[in-house]
């Protein structure tokens, strides 16, 4: 059986001091924060923009013309070189039929590297080599496509 008497010789523990009263100036800061610091940063943030804006005004452009394709319209990022081949390429689907070789190279690149015949060596060789010629090409014909088409194969160099 457990024996839940208090044993003799112990003590209740001393209490804390007890806590101080509330002082109001420390608990009304937080709105002198709110009510001065804020405002104070959103007018400044505000004063900034529309100085920006004076110093600084975008320049007008020339009135849209709805029916006009702009010869400075590219793809994003991630398509220009499919882009580039397929302004490069005279015939569509020569540029399709390459664009879809380019890629079906990269995705059995991993099968090349699980050839048993070949040499460990020569497998990973073979790999890193068709991968940084794959990331070369791919970042010129990147690059050639925010050049005007004269100097899009030649990046301008030539």
């Amino acid at each position: 059986m457990i024996n839940l008497d208090r044993e003799s010789g112990l003590t209740t523990p001393p209490l804390d001091k007890p806590l101080p009263p509330h002082n109001n100036s420390r608990q009304l800061k937080w709105r002198n924060d709110l009510f001065f610091v804020f405002p104070a940063i959103g007018l400044g943030t505000f004063a900034l923009c529309i100085g920006l804006a004076i110093l600084n005004p975008v320049a007008i452009s020339p009135p849209a013309n709805p029916f006009a394709t702009p010869d400075h319209l590219l793809p994003e990022w991630y398509l220009l070189p499919v882009y580039q081949l397929v302004r490069l390429i005279p015939y569509k689907i020569v540029g399709i039929i390459t664009m879809v070789g380019f890629a079906t190279g990269l995705l059995l690149l991993p099968l090349i590297e699980n050839l048993d015949w070949l040499n460990p060596r020569l497998r990973q060789m073979i790999s890193i080599a068709i991968f940084a010629i794959s990331t070369i090409v791919t970042l010129w014909l990147g690059y050639g496509a925010t050049l005007p088409v004269e100097q899009a194969f030649t990046l301008g160099l030539f």
